[in-house]
């Protein structure tokens, strides 16, 4: 066979050879690509997690003789007693809430005059109020200017435990008895206020008040935004 006329076999091995080297190359930019995918989906140095809500209950850390406010506190194992009646005692929690959270408050009461409160740090300063069972365990309100009362009877009972719980949020709060929603508040927290019965030593922690004896037997907070802070 003459020189310019290459063997069959010849060509059918520089063609395999070809065709391997070709797959090689586009092989490595594959891998090169998507390496760098990957990179790119990977959360850059130093960015922060999202939060995930966590759960506290904050009874553990109430000591009755340093956070009584006013009145008769005592604490037992299983649960907070106020002893007091007249005057709103008070008592606050050494914690001090994120921008968004829940509290719950799970209590009872022998008798019902006033209710129980929830006292809650404004991001304005001072406190604002929520308060249930109000008027024989009939009204509710959260103290607000102008203020918010409304009338909801038999919404507490005598010897019945309850559950109460307070929405915070950016833009709103939101509050609950028993699972029922009773009041969803749109605000900037410039109109949230507190009067001097639920006044605190410490505004920007948290705190409970009643009127009557009453049993706290657990008061949770839920960290939504980010956590809190023990005081």
């Amino acid at each position: 066979m003459s020189a310019s006329h290459p063997n069959p076999a010849t060509l059918v091995l520089a063609t395999l050879r070809h065709c391997v080297w070709v797959g090689a190359v586009l092989t490595f930019a594959i891998g090169a690509h998507a390496g760098v995918q990957a990179q790119d989906q990977k959360a850059p140095p130093g960015a922060e997690k999202p939060f995930t809500r966590r759960a506290y209950e904050l009874l553990s850390i109430i000591d009755p003789d340093r956070d009584a406010v006013h009145g008769k506190w005592e604490k037992t194992e299983k649960a907070l007693h106020c002893k007091t009646t007249h005057f709103v005692p008070r008592i606050q929690i050494g914690y001090e809430p994120p921008e968004e959270y829940d509290l719950r408050i799970k209590f009872s009461q022998p008798q019902l005059r006033h209710g129980v409160a929830a006292i809650l740090p404004n991001p304005h300063g001072g406190s604002f109020v929520w308060k249930v069972g109000v008027r024989d365990g009939n009204d509710f309100f959260l103290l607000t200017n102008p203020p918010r009362q409304s009338k909801a009877p038999g919404l507490q009972k005598p010897n019945t435990i309850h559950t109460t719980i307070v929405q915070v949020r950016r833009n709103y709060v939101c509050c609950w008895m028993d699972g029922k929603e009773l009041i969803r508040h749109k605000t900037d927290f410039k109109d949230l206020t507190c009067d001097g019965w639920h006044k605190m030593k410490n505004d920007r922690i948290l705190g409970i008040a009643c009127d009557e004896p009453t049993v706290f037997y657990s008061i949770i907070v839920v960290e939504v935004s980010g956590p809190g802070k023990v005081r």
